[in-house]
């Protein structure tokens, strides 16, 4: 059965009863650091090959510009903040097409907003250019280009934050366990205990990688989901 939050704050509390009492670690600040430590966990899957929280949006698509040029733009859905990842990885790809063609554009990958806009104020690759790409501000996608008329985002949906003493992690059981040590590291920078914590989390990566490959071992990619859960 999924630990709670309830179940979570105990346990940090358990293994750091100096923090019991001190105002400065009352549960809404607990709560605080499980939630960093489940969206960190879930990063670490995902990056591993968990594929539990791949998710499609077809998008609606306006006509827009980025820095006075012409675009597509699009609101990605609410469950993929960037939070989770970076704009990188956050979403995998975005698929396009042009409206009448058989032949869709391919897929679009993420460049950062300098090379989206080099790219698309590059008058020699437009409007011929076929490869589309994308660049992210906060949930609004800027498309290139703009003759893209239809676009599916593939991306990684978020984890929601745990609010209420009853709400479940949603990450496999097995590594539930990293949720609380992950949060640890922030309680213990905050005691001001913590001098390596560069070294701590990334331990802490490793240990994770670890359960997951002794979960895993001899189990092909296409079904770590199905294990996992």
């Amino acid at each position: 059965m999924s630990a709670t939050l309830l179940n979570l704050r105990d346990q940090i509390k358990f293994k750091r009863p100096e923090i019991q009492g001190n105002p400065s670690f009352v549960d809404a600040v607990l709560t605080q650091y499980i939630n960093e430590g489940q969206r960190y966990v879930q990063t670490q899957l995902v990056n591993l090959g968990v594929k539990q929280w791949e998710a499609s949006d077809s998008l609606t698509l306006s006509a827009g510009t980025f820095a006075e040029q012409i675009v597509k733009t699009a609101n990605l859905a609410t469950d993929c903040p960037n939070r989770l990842f970076d704009d990188k990885n956050a979403i995998k790809f975005i698929m396009c097409s042009t409206a009448g063609d058989s032949s869709n554009l391919g897929q679009a990958k993420y460049i950062d907003d300098n090379k989206f806009l080099e790219l698309i104020r590059n008058s020699y690759l437009t409007p011929t250019m076929k490869q589309p790409a994308f660049t992210r501000m906060s949930n609004m996608l800027y498309i290139s280009p703009s003759t893209v008329d239809t676009a599916t985002a593939h991306y990684y949906k978020a984890l929601a934050d745990l609010t209420t003493d009853t709400s479940t992690a949603g990450v496999p059981i097995a590594f539930e366990e990293f949720i609380v040590k992950r949060a640890l590291i922030g309680v213990d920078e905050q005691l001001k205990k913590l001098n390596d914590k560069e070294e701590k989390i990334s331990q802490l990566s490793k240990d994770i990688a670890s359960t997951f490959q002794s979960l895993n071992a001899g189990i092909s990619m296409d079904k770590t989901e199905t294990v996992l859960q």
